[in-house]
C-alpha cells in the first residue's frame, strides 16, 4: 500500500462528530438545560447586561437574521443620499 493512503472502510462515518466535539456538544447541552443558569440568563437579559454579540445571537433565533445582501431598487439618485435629501419611495407604500 502507498504512504499515505487510506485504508477503504477506516475512521468516522460522515456526519460522525469526533470525540472531542461530542463531549463538548454534552456539555454545553447540561449548562443550558440546567433551570438556574436559565433563570440566571433571563435575569441578566432584562437587566440589560448581556455581552452584545448575546443579545443579537438571540434576535436571530427568535426573528432570523437580517438578509446578508441587499438590492437597491434604483429609485434614489447617489446625489440625494449625499446631499440627504433622499426619500424612501417605499416608506410610503408600507
Amino acid at each position: 500500500m502507498a504512504t499515505g493512503s487510506k485504508t477503504p472502510g477506516s475512521g468516522r462515518k460522515a456526519g460522525t462528530p469526533n470525540k472531542a466535539t461530542q463531549e463538548v456538544k454534552d456539555l454545553a447541552g447540561s449548562i443550558i438545560r440546567d433551570p438556574v443558569y436559565r433563570k440566571n440568563l433571563i435575569a441578566r437579559a432584562k437587566a440589560g447586561v448581556l455581552p452584545p454579540a448575546v443579545e443579537v445571537m438571540l434576535f436571530h433565533y427568535f426573528a432570523g437574521a437580517p438578509p446578508k445582501e441587499h438590492t437597491h431598487t434604483g429609485r434614489v439618485a447617489l446625489e440625494a443620499i449625499i446631499a440627504g435629501t433622499a426619500v424612501d419611495d417605499d416608506a410610503e407604500d408600507a
